[in-house]
């Protein structure tokens, strides 16, 4: 039986077009037939996920997001994807409520991440998923130090992700680049992309240091969870 993929999109709309991008570039595929079948809910509607994390909004995303997965069950999907790091806070809510088989991407990091040897990262990501300890949670199973950026970092980040990307206005590229340099002074042997909105800076803008992009490897395990094969140059994202 042929497998689908479910994509939890929208959040936001340029990030998950971007991960549509990426599992077609990554994907060891001759012809159309031999491409990832997807359904994909693109649904900028969902309520900010950082601002609800953060108690600055009573809009709650969890509702939507279960609606969301529920409809893709219906249509039979194979597992789910969601693009978008700082929703992975409701992951456990979505699961109660869905028989689906849902890729986490952070436990996949964190996999990786042990498979490649890593003992500490610095995380470029969201306030909300920041906040939330998702990354040093899951890393912290596996004794991986987490760094974050500082304050005045942190607000860099902010400000590409909102300001620029879910803006679509240029992005800052040097804030960018202060932001993983504050990260490498704090002994990050690799950097990890902890947004999406920032993979999509960082499809264009690449850096001489070691990146992991959660963007990527959700794509990456999409592809040979739904039993096709990755392009050999895309085995290898760090």
């Amino acid at each position: 039986m042929t497998k689908v993929l479910g994509v939890i999109g929208g959040v936001g709309p340029l990030s998950t077009a971007y991960f549509q991008e990426l599992i077609v570039k990554m994907t060891n595929a001759k012809i159309d037939q031999e491409h990832l079948n997807m359904i994909i809910f693109n649904m900028p509607m969902i309520p900010d996920r950082t601002k609800y994390i953060l108690d600055k909004s009573n809009d709650n995303p969890v509702p939507v997001l279960i609606n969301i997965a529920k409809e893709l069950e219906k249509l039979n999907v194979s597992n789910l994807a969601m693009p978008c790091i700082t929703a992975h806070h409701f992951y456990d809510d979505i699961v109660k409520e869905t028989n689906v088989e849902f890729i986490n991407v952070i436990k996949e990091t964190r996999k990786l991440l042990i498979d490649k040897n890593v003992h500490r990262v610095g995380i470029m990501a969201t306030e909300g998923t920041i906040d939330s300890q998702l990354f040093q949670k899951e890393m912290g199973k596996a004794g991986i130090d987490v760094k974050v950026p500082s304050k005045r970092m942190q607000s860099h980040v902010t400000e590409l992700i909102y300001d620029n990307v879910k803006s679509d206005i240029p992005a800052d590229t040097k804030k960018f680049d202060l932001v993983i340099e504050d990260l490498i002074e704090q002994g990050a042997e690799v950097i990890i992309i902890g947004c999406t909105e920032l993979s999509v800076i960082n499809k264009e803008h690449k850096v001489e240091y070691k990146v992991l992009d959660t963007l990527e490897l959700l794509a990456k395990r999409s592809i040979e969870l739904n039993d096709l094969q990755v392009k050999e140059e895309y085995n290898t994202l760090f």
